[in-house]
């Protein structure tokens, strides 16, 4: 009888000390690497003009700011972007987009204020999330005035 326990014990400790600590440890990365998660933006609600369908419609002519605020998860950092509307993608233009600011202290949330004024605007605002592991997650929303 002890001997069927102590050759059960021995086999489970063997095994144990073969079995990976997760299925993502059989590949070559390092224990930090795989315990990193990439960055990823859950919502984006803007103020005092809410967004709707990824559409932002400000009042014709006119100054004022837009809040931005972010809800991000495995995030170090947000960068708050604008881009100009080419063929209807923010990444045919992301070369000539500019930086509106930057959170790094998600600690009261991700948020930027964008100032607008009486240009004719029709652009992009992209949010980027930056992990700690340097991966990136964007997602891009219209700003446009109304006619």
């Amino acid at each position: 009888m002890y001997s069927k326990v102590i050759f059960v014990l021995l086999w489970s400790v063997i095994l144990v000390g073969f079995l990976p600590d997760s299925p993502s440890a059989m590949d070559n990365g390092s224990k930090d690497e795989r315990t990193v998660l990439d960055p990823k933006v859950i919502d984006i609600e803007t103020s005092p003009v809410p967004m709707v369908n990824q559409w932002v419609t400000l009042r014709q002519r006119s100054t004022g700011e837009l809040l931005i605020k972010v809800e991000a998860l495995n995030t170090k950092e947000v960068r708050f972007w604008t881009a100009p509307v080419k063929n209807k993608s923010w990444q045919n233009s992301w070369e000539q987009r500019k930086l509106i600011s930057i959170d790094q202290d998600g600690s009261d949330g991700w948020s930027s204020t964008f100032f607008y004024g009486q240009e004719n605007l029709l652009m992009f605002i992209v949010v980027e999330a930056i992990g700690h592991n340097g991966q990136t997650d964007k997602r891009p929303f219209y700003v446009v005035y109304r006619k």
